[in-house]
């Protein structure tokens, strides 16, 4: 049972990297579009579900100006997905080399 498991620990890492890259997908990261004396900005609100996205009116009282909307921040979702995919890419590697090594 163990011989098995170690056999396709490259691809449980995978699978548990692409069942991270969902849950990604499904609450990204926010960013509130404020504005401050007349010019627009954009603040972090945080993760929430897709189909529910943070409310402006609830923004924290410490950032300055008015949230008018939200917008989910894909900048930063692309660049987690990245380095997700990055991460669990060479964790499969290096476990399908030392199940090499050992056979």
């Amino acid at each position: 049972m163990l011989q098995r498991i170690t056999d396709n620990l490259s691809r449980i890492v995978l699978i548990v990297g692409a069942l991270v890259i969902v849950a990604m997908l499904l609450f990204p990261p926010w960013r509130y579009i404020v504005v401050i004396r007349e010019r627009m900005t954009e603040a972090p609100a945080g993760y929430a579900f897709v189909t529910r996205p943070p409310d402006p009116e609830g923004m924290p009282e410490a950032y300055t100006g008015r949230a008018v909307s939200v917008k989910m921040d894909t900048d930063r979702l692309m660049i987690q997905i990245a380095g997700a995919a990055l991460v669990a890419g060479l964790i499969a590697l290096a476990c399908r080399k030392r199940n090499a090594a050992t056979h």
